[in-house]
């Protein structure tokens, strides 16, 4: 008759039930204190509940993760008193009573064990019941003792004392270790924050990075910059002001930019050539630096001796490469949340009825959430401006609307102010749309036509985006449309500005726009010689800026046909291009040499 043979493993679920058991207690402790130590123990509880093997102290914990030497050692103490309280067991060990699973590795079916946690409890009871009914007994029975077996009885009684006391001390200990490891692990934990905080010391090699990748963020903040253009900027903040980056290359400043990036205040993007950008919190520390560095730099002069200086810091200007230029422009950021979006419409939009009867104000009330208002435009009709809300400076933002009824677009182009609001136009950097009414005149001045030509030129030539709209109602629907896509665009969006003209990511005051792009300014030689240009046909806005750009003068422009003969004097302009790529062309390089040869001009 065959026996079937069963084979039986035993495995611990719990191998070390009594660490689990403390590190847990601790655990919950942190929880209710809200102690960032939660989240280290639970990694330590983890990686111990996961351990097959038994461990006899807690320094052997060390090999697991999320162990340091201060919870080893808490292990250990709390490990030592556990065996003061239980100092009748043989030999107590973390693994004291651990909990058995037996599996049956033959057959899927598994016998209930008997010794399981459920019998290990109700032994562990009667015996309780067993000893509280012995206690009890003898101490009734004491009355019919003798004096030598009372004694007896009161040392029995005095020892169940000590271990009572015993066991209090032990449980102060235990107390006592919990908040102590707390306080050290709570300022081990700062003390790591502590490290984390780095700040680069002045004039240093890590200072002039951050610095100058700060410099271009201003200018640019969502584009990296390479190594070389960083190292030109940098210099001119370290304690060496070197002439040109190539002495800087191998030198201390680039040995610093590995440390930076291990401390999380730059970031590299690998690529053909790699880029460097501040992180957030690089601009954070860049931030306090540069406060700082305002703090160190000379108050600047007032305009008076500037005005009585000019030759000096013109001098000064062309030696700027050569010396320590630290100065950097004042910047005025604007934080999200901080700014409202106004719609600037120019007061020459309205008659001269009042506001409140004006056919432009009537159709701007119909949308309660457009906010308006009417001031003095240099350029444009509608313009958008994030103004402060509580120190009220005002940025104008890169959008601009220029509205031309059909019969007012025809005047313009006869008496030619087409062509020079468009330079002005362009020359606000902003994107520029042209919104044209229909008028309800058949004959506007000029043939349809005509108009049709100018408006094509107007987007092809100058790419000017142009819009046509049936009516003032449409118009102004066209605003509240645009008005909520700006708003949605800058929305929890920082902006930031400055007092010249708008270069990148930076805007131009609301002051300077209205100083620099007005119509009555001085006019310069240069921007007379554009003006004088335009008034050719075939000459745009793009190429005469090009040809300034080379020829700043009539007088250098004429000067150069004397040096040349008449076919090369002819196509002297042809292959100058501008901004768009395109060149001026043959036939109006012809132009322009017959215009400037002629003997009325010699």
């Amino acid at each position: 008759m065959a026996v079937n043979s069963k084979r039986i493993t035993l495995k611990r679920t719990r191998p070390n039930p009594l660490f689990q058991k403390w590190l847990q207690e601790l655990q919950d402790e942190a929880k209710l204190e809200s102690n960032s130590l939660e989240y280290s123990l639970d990694e330590a509880i983890s990686s111990l509940s996961k351990y097959p093997l038994p461990l006899e102290t807690g320094a052997e914990c060390a090999i697991l993760k999320g162990f340091d030497k201060k919870l080893c050692s808490f292990l250990d103490k709390r490990l030592q008193a556990y065996k003061k309280s239980n100092s009748d067991s043989s030999k107590v060990t973390s693994t004291t009573q651990p909990e058995l699973e037996s599996i049956d590795i033959r057959s899927k079916k598994a016998k209930n064990s008997s010794n399981t946690k459920d019998d290990f409890e109700k032994q562990a009871a009667r015996k309780k019941i067993k000893r509280t009914k012995l206690t009890t007994d003898v101490l009734c029975e004491t009355d019919d003792l003798s004096d030598n077996e009372v004694q007896d009885v009161q040392e029995v009684s005095q020892s169940n004392e000590a271990n009572e006391s015993q066991k209090d001390y032990c449980s102060k200990l235990v107390q006592t270790s919990y908040s102590s490891l707390n306080t050290e692990l709570e300022k081990s934990f700062r003390a790591r924050q502590r490290k984390l905080k780095y700040k680069p010391i002045f004039k240093s090699g890590s200072y002039a990075i951050v610095m100058g990748l700060w410099e271009h963020s201003v200018v640019n903040s969502k584009q990296g910059i390479s190594k070389m253009d960083l190292l030109q900027l940098a210099h001119k903040y370290s304690e060496n002001c070197m002439k040109n980056a190539s002495d800087a290359l191998h030198n201390f400043l680039w040995a610093n930019m590995n440390n930076l990036v291990s401390k999380g205040l730059v970031i590299r993007k690998n690529g053909e050539t790699p880029v460097f950008k501040l992180t957030k919190l690089g601009i954070k520390t860049a931030k306090i630096l540069y406060k700082e560095f305002r703090n160190r730099q000379t108050p600047k002069v007032t305009k008076s001796k500037q005005s009585e200086g000019e030759d000096s810091d013109r001098s000064n200007s062309r030696n700027s490469d050569d010396t320590c230029d630290t100065e950097v422009e004042d910047v005025i950021e604007f934080e999200p949340d901080s700014y409202d979006i106004i719609l600037y419409i120019d007061v020459k939009e309205t008659s001269g009825l009042a506001k409140k009867n004006d056919p432009l104000t009537l159709q701007l009330k119909k949308y309660p959430n457009l906010k308006f208002e009417f001031r003095s435009l240099s350029v444009g009709d509608f313009a958008w401006i994030a103004r402060h809300r509580l120190n009220k400076e005002e940025l104008v933002l890169p959008y601009i609307v220029e509205r031309k009824r059909l019969d007012d677009l025809a005047n313009s182009i006869k008496d030619g102010r087409y062509r020079e609001q468009k330079f002005r136009l362009k020359k606000s950097k902003a994107k520029v749309i042209y919104l044209v009414e229909n008028y309800d005149s058949r004959y506007v001045g000029l043939p349809y036509q005509t108009l049709m030509q100018g408006l094509a030129n107007t987007r092809i030539k100058d790419d000017i985006q142009v819009l046509r709209t049936d009516s003032l109602a449409q118009s102004v629907r066209f605003l509240a449309i645009l008005s909520m896509k700006i708003i949605n665009e800058y929305q929890n969006c920082s902006v930031k500005g400055h007092h010249k003209m708008a270069e990148g990511d930076l805007l131009m005051t609301y002051n300077y726009f209205k100083k620099t792009l007005s119509k009555n300014k001085p006019l310069t030689l240069r921007y007379t010689f554009i003006k004088m240009l335009l008034q050719l046909r075939g000459l745009t806005t793009d190429k005469a800026v090009a040809i300034t750009a080379k020829y700043g003068t009539p007088k250098l422009l004429m000067d150069a046909y004397e040096n040349c003969d008449k076919k090369k004097g002819e196509l002297l302009l042809a292959n100058i291009k501008g901004i768009s790529k395109r060149s001026v062309g043959p036939c109006v390089s012809k132009k322009l040499y017959k215009l400037f040869t002629m003997s009325e001009y010699k």
